[in-house]
């Protein structure tokens, strides 16, 4: 019987067993994780690969290891300190996956992950196993505990998005969560459309351009400027002494949710940003929201919430 099964295997996952086994290290075995790719970190080194983020926005001390200043140390001893990017040392995307790899090794945890799906968590009668999951494989686990640890899964599409009837070439829309830009042929010369103010906006705008595009980027209040995704004081006993004393989960929730506050880019994109924008690459429709879109003729007919009307090739 697992102790404790963990659904996922991203970085989240990944600091939660490394933390757990380093005040417990008798519970390796009794540690099940669960993701679908058998291995750690695969869909987060695969977004970054596809959106082609060169560094993170986090700072060297916002890692997997439980000691903070591990990731400093690992690109010290093997001298690659010049991957670690301003003050604050934000780690070049190689250098954090070559440094989870190493977490991974150091707390044995490479053949923890089962390359299976939960598809259904049932409550069990009463008994010693209150839960039931129902694996892809057809198995069924009843751990004592559960941590869902999967992100975002599904894509949020807009009301609009799922309001259009007409038929349309399965590349002229598109989810960042499945986009890969090194496998979109044909950019050149064509007019995107991308709708969202944060990190993985900027960098998709900025990436089509370098492949010839010209880009519309919607966001639906204006862009936000900030170094990090939340206000460093997060970092520290400044916010987490009473973050960690609120008892109640439901609380503890609003507070993350308040402290992200939506998303952001950081100062230096938003640089790359304008000089695209002052080289006529890209428009940036700040305060816009698309409020329906037809594809008509080959092309996007957009119309916005304000009464303008825009037309793209892709979505």
């Amino acid at each position: 019987m697992a102790e404790l099964v963990v659904a996922g295997s991203g970085p989240q996952a990944l600091t939660l067993c490394c933390l757990l086994l380093q005040k417990r290290p008798q519970w390796r075995r009794r540690l099940r994780v669960l993701d679908p790719s058998g291995t750690w970190l695969e869909r987060w080194n695969t977004q970054m690969r596809r959106y082609e983020i060169p560094w993170l926005r986090s700072p060297s001390p916002h890692h997997p290891h439980p000691n903070p200043h591990a990731l400093r140390r690992f690109a010290q001893e093997r001298q690659r300190g010049a991957e670690l990017e301003g003050p604050y040392g934000l780690p070049h995307t190689q250098l954090f996956s070559d440094f989870c790899r190493s977490v991974v090794a150091d707390f044995q945890l490479a053949d923890r992950v089962q390359a299976v799906a939960v598809e259904r968590i049932r409550l069990a009668p009463a008994g010693d196993n209150p839960l039931e999951l129902d694996l892809s494989d057809g198995s069924v686990l009843a751990p004592r505990r559960l941590v869902i640890a999967t992100g975002a899964e599904a894509p949020v599409l807009p009301g609009w998005v799922r309001a259009i009837e007409d038929p349309y070439p399965a590349d002229a829309l598109q989810h960042s969560h499945n986009l890969d830009l090194g496998a979109c042929p044909g950019l050149a010369g064509q007019h995107l459309v991308i709708v969202g103010g944060g990190l993985t906006s900027a960098h998709l705008a900025l990436g089509a351009i370098r492949r010839g595009a010209r880009v519309s980027l919607f966001c639906r209040r204006a862009l936000r400027r900030k170094p990090f995704d939340a206000d460093p004081g997060w970092l520290g006993p400044r916010y987490l002494k009473d973050f960690r004393a609120e008892p109640c989960w439901h609380r503890r929730r609003q507070q993350v949710l308040a402290a992200r506050d939506g998303g952001s880019i950081t100062p230096e994109l938003a640089s790359r940003l304008q000089q695209a924008q002052a080289a006529g690459a890209l428009q940036l429709n700040e305060g816009c929201q698309i409020a329906s879109a037809r594809w008509r003729q080959g092309q996007w007919q957009l119309h916005c919430r304000d009464g303008r009307r825009h037309q793209a090739d892709r979505l």
